[in-house]
């Protein structure tokens, strides 16, 4: 079933569920195992996360309750959102557990039919006690929350690896790399493909890229044979960015991403759009990377030619900054679980 999501339709729930519930942790994260960027980012955020599947048998359900509550733990948090982590909360709850939750989504996705019906019930879980408390990386969410009458609290995605200096592209290029799990009104590809194409001699990369936006990139003169249509699995695209100069990831919503922190942390400075706080406590790093105008591609191509030319400035900044801001993101998992 399409649930506005994913372009395509997930593959079959197993039959039965197939991860190592972790040892001796007080607190366990449950992300989901079809979002990608989700799951990573819980992965980084707390010490012991399993990822099953968004949909889940009767079964599987309680196969998941015994496992959780039979690990030790006794506080849970769910992050990520589906019709059975509804009732995994209900289920946890219910057995004494502290059960918290995490929204990784914003207010444009209010427009989103799954994304609306998803949030409602996280809410009123949070009203009926169900949930104890609300966690969010969209920064500012966390203020919006409270005044409805919500615990919430703001966590910092990040990603805990601090790159030893600029990334070894593949030779020729320059290599731009263009990253996303999927297309769609938030992630709309076009004004970066023009951009790219402005760019002499450029090798531009990509995952999640549709049918219509091949036709565009072609019709701009780039080839195509580096662009794939499905989303890579997170150690591929690990490899993929670390063989080039520059990232763009200049969408029109998001909350904390971790693409950019993933692409810096690999030596690769990343483009972003104006709409998340990643980078705004940074003078040198928002006024490189933080592209204010997403759907104006001679802007962005500016900051990508700028960009290129600071490669190693860009990284070394990153490397000053990143430090704090890690502390910073520990900081808020550890008042967020208090």
């Amino acid at each position: 079933m399409k649930r506005g999501r994913h372009e395509v339709e997930p593959p079959p729930t197993p039959t039965t569920l197939d991860f190592t519930m972790p040892e001796g942790a007080e607190v366990i994260a449950v992300a989901v195992d079809e979002y990608l960027g989700v799951t990573s980012a819980t992965s980084n955020l707390f010490s012991h996360t399993v990822a099953p599947p968004p949909d889940l048998s009767q079964d599987q359900l309680e196969e998941l309750v015994d496992a959780l509550m039979g690990s030790g733990a006794n506080h849970f948090v769910l992050s990520g959102w589906s019709p059975t982590r509804i009732a995994l909360a209900d289920r946890l709850a219910k057995l004494g557990a502290r059960v918290d939750g995490v929204w990784h989504g914003n207010y444009l996705q209010t427009r989103e039919d799954y994304g609306w019906d998803m949030f409602q019930q996280l809410i009123t879980a949070a009203r009926a006690g169900t949930i104890t408390k609300v966690g969010v990386v969209k920064a500012g969410m966390e203020v919006w929350l409270d005044g409805l009458g919500v615990e919430a609290g703001l966590l910092l995605n990040y990603v805990p690896k601090v790159p030893q200096g600029p990334s070894t592209p593949e030779d020729g290029g320059p290599h731009v790399g263009m990253w996303l799990a999927a297309e769609g009104y938030r992630k709309l590809p076009y004004a970066m493909i023009a951009a790219a194409g402005m760019i002499p001699d450029v090798t531009l990369a990509g995952s999640g890229v549709s049918e219509r936006a091949l036709e565009f990139a072609h019709f701009v003169g780039l080839d195509t044979t580096r662009l794939l249509r499905s989303a890579l699995s997170h150690s591929d695209l690990m490899v993929a960015i670390s063989r080039t100069h520059l990232s763009m990831y200049v969408t029109q919503s998001e909350c904390g991403p971790m693409l950019p922190m993933e692409s810096l942390s690999l030596g690769v400075p990343c483009l972003i759009g104006p709409t998340s706080h990643v980078f705004a406590d940074d003078d040198f790093l928002a006024a490189t990377l933080i592209v204010p105008y997403p759907e104006h591609a001679e802007v962005i191509l500016r900051y990508a030619i700028n960009a290129l030319k600071k490669r190693t400035e860009i990284v070394e900044a990153y490397r000053e900054y990143a430090p704090g801001y890690i502390e910073r993101a520990q900081h808020s998992v550890r008042e967020f679980l208090a």
